[in-house]
């Protein structure tokens, strides 16, 4: 895969080039400035990502299979195999370019490539050595990560990102202070799905934007394009005489066509005012009138005078307009994304509102799960009228057998005996019904009360010894009164779950 230069007039500069600093081992992310955006793109921007979100999904179910791969060889080699790691930077490549689509960040298509582009979103990552110790739990070491990632999903679902496309359908293009916070949204999930990917070993960060001054101290508005986050600036061009100050619109020191002809002073390897620059028609050639003529140094007939440029570029024949530079939200240090005060907030606003989000999503879950349900319903109807057919069976039996004991207290005994063991297994087999709302849970627990009230006043009876203390014992119980109320609470039980 053919990475295109970085570092010509709107490409910033890849780490490691002359004057440029060696990158750190991290995902790197450059965002272009707010542009004016077409209304009609916008508003069918989900439809027109449509073959993107293809392409990426099947692009997804490979790159899994490569960082299964990609796991074992860095578990082994402590690094990922060259061919592997650079699908791998492709394919988050692709995917970041797609999500800023999406996010609108930048009405340009993202193009069908895993190679870097020509586009207002570029992404870097050079994989490199890795722990191994955090490569063998390189997805339990990510979930802290992952769910911060899935925390700001949430947030950005529907109400943010539908309200950012009313604003940007509306005014054409979207705040400075939204664009930034949606940047540093993307850059984090990248950087995520990077280090899941063993792509780098520097764990994800950034969510809220990197710091205003470089780690050295160097203004982030210095001269040149330092490699990221924490690089240095290249240095400011001399200010000797004769160096020409880059203009608002000039490449700046270390970019494509700095120093080109008209930097130098006149007469000294350099053409001087009104001449030809280094290779172009003419140069080292003397002109009419020229070296020997009438009017040494002036130039001669036909020579013509230096094209018009804009204030603050070099007045040198031949130097032509540049073409229109990328404004990077980094300025001159691209790679970096220094968040306003309001952008920072933003972030906060969709991390509680993503909180908020999820909790709500659980209530609801929750509540549904627990609520009226009609499957759900019938199933605990049949469960309890199970339950309660074997204890049925004994209570219509109860009054017969006792009339057959003919006031034999060992009888009648073993009579209570039965009940007893039919009270307490029902109320078992309703402790093990799962019930369909609260008020279902609650009516069966007064019925599992009731029915081990009542096994344990028909065992207290199964044990008397004379009549005397069989009447002593139904009074102290209150085992008529309790049935009676076993009975209401029974039907109660039915009415929550539906049955009249």
């Amino acid at each position: 895969m053919t990475e295109i230069p970085m570092g010509g007039p709107g490409i910033p500069p890849a780490p490691g080039t002359p004057g440029v600093q060696p990158a750190p081992d991290e995902i790197l992310v450059a965002f272009a400035e707010p542009a004016d955006q077409n209304r009609l793109t916008v508003l069918v921007r989900i439809i027109l990502a449509i073959p993107q979100l293809v392409v990426l999904w099947v692009l997804s179910i490979a790159a899994e299979v490569v960082a299964l791969i990609c796991w074992f060889a860095a578990l082994f080699t402590g690094r990922l195999p060259a061919g592997l790691a650079e699908f791998q930077v492709g394919y988050l490549r692709w995917a970041t370019r797609v999500y800023a689509y999406l996010f609108l960040l930048t009405d340009v298509y993202p193009p069908f490539e895993l190679a870097d582009a020509d586009y207002p979103v570029r992404l870097r990552a050079e994989p490199g050595l890795l722990n191994r110790l955090a490569v063998l739990f390189r997805i339990i070491l990510v979930i802290p990560a992952w769910i911060v990632s899935a925390v700001l999903t949430y947030g950005l679902s529907f109400l943010v990102m539908f309200v950012t496309w009313l604003i940007v359908l509306i005014a054409g293009r979207m705040p400075r202070p939204l664009h930034e916070a949606l940047a540093a949204a993307v850059r984090y999930q990248a950087r995520v799905t990077g280090y899941f990917l063993m792509l780098t070993a520097r764990y994800p960060g950034g969510l809220f934007g990197d710091p205003a001054t470089s780690a050295l101290g160097v203004d982030p508005a210095g001269g040149g394009f330092p490699p990221g986050p924490a690089g240095q600036a290249a240095p400011r061009a001399p200010a000797g005489a004769g160096w020409g100050q880059p203009g608002p619109d000039q490449p700046a020191f270390g970019q494509f066509e700095y120093g080109q002809p008209g930097t130098g002073e006149p007469g000294v390897s350099q053409p001087g005012a009104g001449e030809p620059a280094v290779g172009q028609p003419g140069y080292g050639a003397a002109g009419a009138g020229y070296g020997g003529s009438a009017g040494y140094g002036q130039p001669g007939t036909g020579y013509g005078q230096p094209a018009p440029v804009p204030a603050g570029y070099p007045a040198a024949a031949g130097y032509g307009q540049p073409a229109t530079p990328v404004r990077w939200l980094g300025g001159d240090q691209p790679w970096r994304l220094v968040l306003s005060r309001t952008a920072k907030r933003l972030v906060a606003l969709f991390l509680v509102l993503g909180v908020l989000l999820i909790v709500g999503y659980v209530a609801v879950i929750t509540v549904a799960t627990a609520g009226s349900n009609g499957v759900t319903r019938a199933e605990a109807t049949i469960s309890v009228e199970g339950a309660f057919a074997t204890l049925s069976g004994t209570l219509s039996g109860f009054d017969s057998k006792v009339a057959a004991c003919q006031g034999k207290l060992s009888c009648v005994n073993k009579v209570d005996k039965q009940m007893s063991v039919a009270f307490g297994t029902f109320g078992q087999n309703i402790n093990g019904i799962s019930m369909p709302s609260a008020a279902s849970s609650a009516a069966a627990g007064r019925v599992r009360s009731d029915a081990n009230q009542a096994s344990a006043g028909f065992l207290r009876l199964s044990e008397v010894t004379s009549a005397a203390q069989y009447q002593q014992v139904v009074v102290s119980t209150g085992l008529e009164s309790l049935l009676r109320r076993f009975d209401t609470d029974y039907r109660t039980l039915g009415t929550t779950l539906g049955v009249h």
